[in-house]
């Protein structure tokens, strides 16, 4: 069925990924910024050329008037608004203790991450509420459900710690007006990887030992806003590969453990879910995993990640 899609902080990053997959479906979408204007209209033109409409609101929603502005604007357009996915969540990147944290740098995590989820919540419920429907998605980081610690994080892990619990008790207060409210904690996804597709990936790379990409969230938040998803709400569903985020991230101690290196770039290797040869190019050391070897086949183009489970040597002639 179509739907009208409200996607914040849906410029760049996951948010596009997730809109251009949705416009594919026919859903109807709403791209909100707050300072990249030219990416989201050059997104939206590309939405508009090949799929569905495509309407766009600027709007900073760690301010309750501007989340505001957004609802109505999205209603005046659409009518409704069917699903709010609330990608927009900033993170800074300066490492800092909580205690040498400024006081407008912890305000702007709290409202832009938690905050804004209540703002866009309060005003959008009614609406699903009156036509028994409704699908919100929250994002969180990997580990967000435990209230871990995250060291030099405090601000940022604190809000979306708190939008765990403020997912959790939407899904209960709403569960009987047809409305599901669930999380996402994406994993470590960097850079281009963000807004790269996986049949656009594997057109080069192999599947195995891949890296996290914009699919394995696109396709979770799908499934999340099918019609027949009812009975799927209040979960943090966890999307990293089997790799803690958080641990990876800190820093460095001295009980890491590096594992052997067993092949040298250059080195030709037999790889066996391929069944043919291949040439090492890269050894990436992992701290308390197996090493992954970068191996391109030697017959084509294309470039796969394995443990040394996966390789041989070949011995030379």
């Amino acid at each position: 069925m179509r739907r009208s899609v409200l996607i914040t902080g849906s410029a760049t990053g996951l948010g596009s990924a997730i809109a251009y997959r949705l416009a594919e479906q026919g859903h109807r979408i709403i791209l909100n910024y707050r300072t990249s204007a030219e990416a989201c209209l050059q997104l939206q033109n590309k939405i508009q050329a090949t799929h569905t409409e495509c309407h766009i609101v600027q709007a900073d929603v760690s301010y309750f008037e501007e989340a505001e502005r957004l609802i109505r604007e999205s209603i005046e357009r659409f009518g409704t608004i069917d699903i709010l996915i609330h990608c927009a969540g900033p993170f800074l990147y300066q490492r800092q203790r909580a205690t040498d944290m400024d006081i407008s740098d912890w305000k702007y995590m709290i409202d832009s991450n938690l905050s804004s989820a209540f703002y866009l919540s309060k005003l959008v419920i009614p609406y699903m509420r009156k036509q028994g429907f409704g699908r919100i998605i929250t994002f969180g980081f990997d580990g967000a459900e435990q209230a871990r610690g995250w060291r030099y994080r405090s601000a940022y892990a604190a809000a979306k710690v708190g939008l765990v619990s403020f997912t959790r008790t939407l899904a209960l207060e709403e569960r009987h007006n047809g409305i599901t409210v669930n999380m996402v904690c994406p994993g470590d996804i960097r850079g281009k990887w963000k807004e790269t597709f996986l049949d656009e990936y594997l057109q080069t790379h192999d599947r195995i030992g891949r890296i996290s990409m914009a699919d394995d969230i696109t396709r979770t938040v799908q499934f999340l806003i099918d019609e027949h998803a009812d009975y799927v709400t209040g979960n943090v569903i966890q999307l990293n590969g089997g790799i803690d985020t958080v641990i990876l991230t800190d820093e460095i101690t001295k009980n890491d453990v590096l594992d052997p290196v067993q092949f040298s770039p250059g080195e030709e290797v037999y790889v066996y879910p391929w069944n043919s040869r291949g040439l090492v190019e890269q050894v990436s050391r992992q701290k308390n995993d197996l090493t992954l070897y970068t191996v391109r086949t030697l017959d084509r183009n294309k470039t796969g990640r394995f443990t040394y489970f996966h390789l041989e040597k070949v011995n030379p002639k």
